[in-house]
């Protein structure tokens, strides 16, 4: 798969997470206060190292 392809997978199934917890604050479901924080953190690494593979295959 192409680094397009994943970035998209990765971004998509992020907004899809962050929908699905708003969808449940709106329901009146409690959401954990550090779980968007650990969405977005995971989100970055994950993007971070496709990114990083990349560069290496790239380069050696």
């Amino acid at each position: 798969m192409t680094l397009a392809g994943e970035a998209v997978i990765i971004w998509t199934v992020t907004g899809l997470s962050v929908i699905a917890m708003k969808a449940a604050e709106k329901m009146g479901k409690s959401v954990p206060h550090w779980l968007p924080r650990i969405t977005l953190y995971t989100t970055l690494t994950g993007s971070f190292l496709y990114l990083l593979r990349y560069v290496l295959v790239m380069f050696l």
